[in-house]
């Protein structure tokens, strides 16, 4: 089985929680869970906390039990509470900034499989209350790009775009369109696939890696 043959790979635990967290067959969810239970070691329990904290399958819900199990309760609430602490960290630390600026927070995890990135990432921009586009839906790459050029140029403040992106769902071909664009975006995730100014989601100190980014880049 995988579990005997794989225990402890991030990359085999990362494709199980996927199956989990967005696969509609009942016996398939039922599987990759048992696989996951086998090879899921302690320290990447936090990833699987993180993603499947939200999920109402009742595959996810064992998955979640079994690390509360295995993990401090210190342990699993920061997991659980992973998203909002690190955004909130980096907020806190962006008020000691002599330069005042502010953060675009896209969390790829709530993407909808209805839309692209594009149009996920407008959408996830709206939610934290920046202005709808004057020129309609920016659903292609170029209309994004010139939405987020908009947004710079009536800022009072400095935009910094940050992809969360734990399971990788972000093309590739996303990513390079990006990483072209001005101004400042990174990406957190599990691996470096583009040109864009990269952190690993489970680095230590990753928000003061972020800050020192934000402060020291051109």
């Amino acid at each position: 089985s995988l579990g005997k043959i794989d225990p402890g790979n991030p990359k085999a635990i990362e494709g199980l929680i996927k199956v989990i967290d967005s696969t509609t067959d009942e016996l398939t969810r039922r599987q990759a869970a048992e696989s996951l239970g086998e090879i899921l070691t302690k320290p990447l329990m936090p990833k699987a906390i993180s993603i499947l904290k939200d999920s109402q399958q009742q595959e996810a819900v064992k998955v979640l039990w079994d690390c509360a199990q295995n993990l401090t309760y210190s342990e699993f609430y920061q997991a659980w509470n992973h998203l909002q602490i690190f955004v909130t960290s980096i907020e806190q630390e962006l008020i000691e900034l002599t330069k005042p600026v502010r953060l675009i927070y896209i969390n790829c995890h709530q993407f909808s499989n209805s839309y692209n990135a594009v149009v996920n990432s407008y959408d996830r921009m709206l939610a934290q209350n920046f202005p709808k586009s004057l020129h309609g839906l920016p659903y292609t790459i170029e209309k994004f790009k010139n939405y987020w050029y908009g947004l710079q140029s009536n800022s009072d403040k400095e935009l910094v775009l940050i992809f969360y992106d734990p399971l990788n769902k972000l093309s590739p071909a996303f990513l390079a369109a990006c990483s072209k664009f001005d101004g400042k975006i990174c990406i957190v995730s599990d691996s470096a696939t583009s040109n864009l100014q990269h952190f690993f989601v489970s680095q230590d100190n990753l928000s003061e890696a972020i800050i020192d980014w934000i402060e020291n880049q051109d």
